[in-house]
């Protein structure tokens, strides 16, 4: 009976080194694959590095712009309303700039854009069954063209607000 056990012993010994020789192949393996992939990472990420901070750079000057753009548009809005205004009282419609053109009060009118609802209630006055309608309109959804756009959005981290206590009206 010991030499049973001494054999079994030695084999499950003899198991655990071919395991462990095959780990040990499966891991040299990873550790070079690893290797491989932080060496071509560190390639990758110095010139992504230099795309990221050139993509924060213009968006920068891109908020920037805007911020001036917005506020010209601003002055511009008001001055626009009051001129509308004065030209009203006055029946004026065109203003004559000389070598700058002219400025002329122009009405233009937008039509809504169409929405299913407004679809479906003309539809309706026509086709008094709601099935068929669904059909429809189920036929016109899938017959709309779509398209996929691939965007990068920058967002800014939120700064850190400070609590503020609410006195209680008994203290004051």
């Amino acid at each position: 009976m010991s030499e049973s056990i001494e054999g079994d012993v030695e084999s499950e010994h003899k198991d655990t080194k071919c395991e462990s020789q095959e780990h040990k192949d499966k891991s040299d393996k990873y550790k070079k694959k690893t290797q491989e992939i932080n060496e071509k990472k560190k390639i990758v990420t110095d010139d992504f590095k230099k795309y990221v901070l050139a993509y924060v750079k213009y968006d920068d000057a891109i908020r920037e712009k805007q911020m001036d753009i917005k506020e010209l548009k601003d002055k511009k809005k008001t001055c626009e309303e009051a001129i509308i205004k004065h030209m009203g009282k006055d029946g004026e419609n065109i203003v004559n700039l000389g070598v700058d053109g002219k400025l002329t009060v122009d009405k233009k009118e937008k039509i809504a854009p169409l929405k299913p609802d407004i679809i479906r209630d003309a539809i309706k006055t026509k086709i008094k069954d709601d099935k068929k309608i669904d059909e429809i309109m189920i036929i016109m959804d899938e017959k709309r063209g779509k398209s996929n756009t691939v965007l990068l959005k920058r967002t800014k981290a939120k700064k850190e607000r400070t609590k503020k206590v609410k006195k209680d009206k008994d203290e004051d």
